[in-house]
């Protein structure tokens, strides 16, 4: 096999699971942003794990999310949903994808596909040993992507677990304070590159198993982070779409329901009107028999008299 280049790539807040997962719409698969995945070949993905995340906070964060609103004298200080809260803040890290891909489109455009699904093989080991060399991070989902038309590649998405903190949570999931843990210690943008040297001596070391070498193109590769900024780019206007979507059929459902009760006042409304117009009849039939009655009392006076 010829020398293969590998891509490292991370995006701290954009993520698209189904994206990863192929779990998509029909509507979804005929959009352009999939016309480069070969449907018939998704079947050869390489599924390593696919965990829903929220059960992964409750699981990782349950008991310290419990400990923690024990301790908590005012129910507004207390946590309800520990994976939405995270969200909202951005000193915590919701969770981290990272994308490593090997060879390029030209390569494979050249190489037979068996080759690609060696390397699929070697990826979806890559991703089961992770937790292995990193236990301050938790695997929730690992796909590898075979089905593109270019270089075979593993989504892997993780939870940061840091641990030691004395304010919130005594485990919180921020992704440098983990690497810290693990003995990143190089500050700011030097820590993410000493993690990623460190990934790709591993991957590296994967590659020469199979008697491949790596090619060195620069960490800066202009065209690949071009093609991965785009591919991003295409991930974020679905995940929009979907939830303008999303939004459209609340705001309908929402009308429907807005109309029903209108309906449902007016009709109340009309029997209100209904139920007063027969207490007015009864109040003038009551008046009625009231005057009758007066007739019959003043008649029985003058016959007693």
């Amino acid at each position: 096999m010829p020398d293969l280049t590998i891509s490292f790539k991370t995006n701290p807040r954009m993520t698209n699971i189904r994206h990863n997962n192929r779990d998509l719409t029909e509507k979804v698969w005929k959009s352009p942003e999939h016309s480069h995945i070969l449907r018939d070949k998704s079947h050869q993905n390489i599924v390593v794990k696919q965990l829903d995340i929220r059960e992964l906070y409750e699981k990782e964060f349950g008991p310290a999310l419990k400990e923690y609103n024990e301790k908590q004298e005012r129910n507004n200080r207390k946590i309800k949903d520990y994976y939405k809260h995270v969200g909202k803040l951005d000193t915590l890290d919701q969770q981290r994808e990272f994308i490593i891909g090997i060879g390029s489109k030209a390569d494979w455009d050249k190489l037979p596909e068996g080759y690609k699904v060696n390397i699929g093989t070697y990826l979806a080991k890559y991703a089961q040993d992770f937790e292995k060399r990193h236990p301050h991070f938790r695997v929730y989902n690992a796909v590898v992507h075979l089905d593109e038309k270019g270089a075979p590649h593993l989504h892997l998405n993780v939870v940061p677990i840091a641990d030691g903190y004395k304010n919130g949570l005594s485990i919180q999931p921020s992704f440098s304070k983990a690497l810290k843990q693990e003995g990143f210690t190089e500050k700011g943008k030097f820590q993410l590159m000493a993690f990623r040297n460190n990934e790709i001596k591993v991957l590296e070391g994967m590659l020469k198993e199979m008697a491949v070498e790596r090619k060195k193109v620069g960490t800066n590769n202009i065209k690949d982070m071009r093609e991965y900024k785009e591919m991003m780019a295409k991930l974020e206007e679905e995940r929009e779409k979907k939830l303008n979507e999303i939004k459209a059929e609340i705001t309908s459902e929402v009308s429907n329901v807005e109309k029903e009760l209108a309906k449902k006042k007016e009709m109340l409304s009309t029997l209100d009107k209904e139920i007063n117009r027969k207490e007015q009849s009864i109040e003038q039939y009551d008046n009625i028999i009231h005057s009758k009655q007066e007739s019959v009392n003043k008649l029985d006076e003058m016959f007693e008299a």
